[in-house]
């Protein structure tokens, strides 16, 4: 925020009283840099300056103030009515937070200078993420301003502090609901299951965010493997003939009448059964 606060240093300029503000139709005093001097502000600079602070340093921390005061009021209109996720009125949309520093500076700096809300197709393009648009919207019409050489000085100075900022960002796009910012892509027709509350991961399904035990993830790779392929059935090989012969060839032939082999005084007469 330093950066922006000496911004404005030099663009308000520094006024060491209670002046009229020249922008504003109704009557509105400022103080210091720029800071609208209410009754808190005028009480709370009169208690500083009474303990010897120096005038300068109490106004220095009234813009400090103010900035922080305007940085939120901005942040409240520009979002308002944001869309997190892609609906029918359009696509995901990106929030104050999730914008880059410098475009937050430049809201910042519209609402402190007549309010955000004056600059609504400005937040168009900052919603998108255009922001070479959103650098062409940023400048005042000199031709409809009361204050020609104010008008024309804002705009410069402007320019110099901003544009090439600006220029310089890459197209972004909130990627999910917790506003993570990438690079550009298509939008695409589904929404980020993320931004219902689901999971993102498919392990998240089954087991949760928390860390799966050595049994759950070996669950998870089996019911995600690639399915099996049914082995291939194996046809019987018939044996050829020459097969056939060689394995009679080394095997003694098979007795059919095993109880006869050995015995003595058989049925023929002889210690060695017959063969048939």
């Amino acid at each position: 925020m330093a950066g922006l606060l000496d911004y404005l240093k030099v663009s308000e300029g520094y006024v060491g009283d209670y002046t009229a503000d020249p922008s504003k139709k109704a009557q509105q005093k400022n103080i210091g840099f720029g800071v609208r001097a209410t009754e808190e502000v005028r009480e709370l600079r009169e208690l500083f300056i009474a303990n010897g602070v120096e005038p300068e340093v109490v106004d220095d921390m009234l813009l400090r103030k103010s900035m922080q005061d305007h940085a939120a009021r901005a942040r409240d209109k520009f979002n308002k009515g944001i869309r997190r996720h892609h609906t029918t009125g359009g696509p995901t949309q990106i929030p104050f937070d999730k914008q880059p520093p410098v475009v937050q500076e430049l809201l910042t700096e519209l609402e402190f200078n007549g309010g955000l809300g004056g600059w609504p197709e400005l937040m168009k393009h900052a919603k998108r993420g255009d922001y070479k648009g959103v650098e062409k919207e940023m400048y005042l019409n000199v031709e409809k301003a009361e204050h020609k050489k104010g008008t024309e000085r804002r705009n410069r100075l402007r320019g110099e502090y901003f544009s090439d900022k600006l220029m310089a960002e890459p197209k972004l796009r909130l990627a999910d609901a917790y506003g993570t910012v990438e690079l550009d892509e298509e939008h695409s027709l589904w929404p980020d299951f993320s931004d219902f509350g689901l999971p993102k991961h498919p392990i998240d399904y089954l087991f949760g965010s928390k860390e799966p035990s050595p049994q759950q993830q070996y669950e998870a790779a089996r019911m995600n493997r690639p399915p099996l392929t049914p082995p291939q059935q194996m046809q019987p090989q018939q044996p050829s003939l020459q097969q056939i012969a060689q394995t009679a060839q080394a095997q003694p032939a098979l007795n059919p009448f095993p109880w006869l082999k050995g015995t003595s005084g058989g049925y023929y007469g002889s210690g060695n059964p017959r063969n048939f």
